[in-house]
């Protein structure tokens, strides 16, 4: 299993450590990224994330996410797990729109945490996914327009990061999205 990047409040690199030990135990502030995919019809591709993921497996979420790992850029990071996903090959830089830190419980069990400090980005691509069943169950593109609707009547089925992030983007970076 790979490492994550461990990191201070400010995002400064403080160590690593791995990726399974680091979503059990609550306590490793680690550095991930969240990436939402939009097309030349202004339209956000969406996942359902794979069953066998430890973390809110079967939940609707952004395009895709995951963690750089050491001594990787974050934005090569980005264009590598698109790819690895999303069978998308991504050919110009992510566009970074903020980072935020979150620290999210996984159900009822006590121990399954996620502490993360996040960077979103977007890209642009009209290029088709080809899901990796290993991480992906389902996907589909929905207009920009139609995301909140969407988020708002399956709350209970989306992560909880996808539902921040979005709700962040139409605050203060929408603008961005076209």
């Amino acid at each position: 299993m790979e490492d994550v990047v461990l990191v201070d409040e400010n995002d400064n690199r403080v160590g690593c450590i791995n990726k399974i030990d680091a979503h059990l135990d609550g306590d490793y502030l680690h550095r991930a990224f969240s990436c939402f995919i939009i097309n030349s019809k202004d339209e956000v591709y969406i996942q359902q994330r794979a069953q066998s993921k430890l973390l809110w497996p079967g939940y609707w979420s952004n395009s895709y996410c995951s963690h750089p790992r050491p001594d990787e850029e974050i934005s090569h990071a980005v264009m590598r797990r698109a790819e690895e996903e999303l069978g998308i090959v991504i050919n110009e830089e992510p566009k970074f729109l903020y980072k935020f830190q979150y620290k999210e419980k996984y159900k009822d069990v006590g121990y399954e945490y996620e502490y993360e400090l996040c960077h979103v980005f977007i890209v642009f691509t009209d290029s088709l996914p080809m899901e990796n069943p290993e991480e992906v169950s389902a996907g589909f593109f929905i207009n920009i327009k139609d995301v909140q609707e969407y988020i708002n009547n399956n709350e209970e089925f989306c992560t909880p990061w996808f539902k921040k992030e979005w709700a962040d983007i139409l605050q203060n970076y929408f603008d961005k999205l076209y």
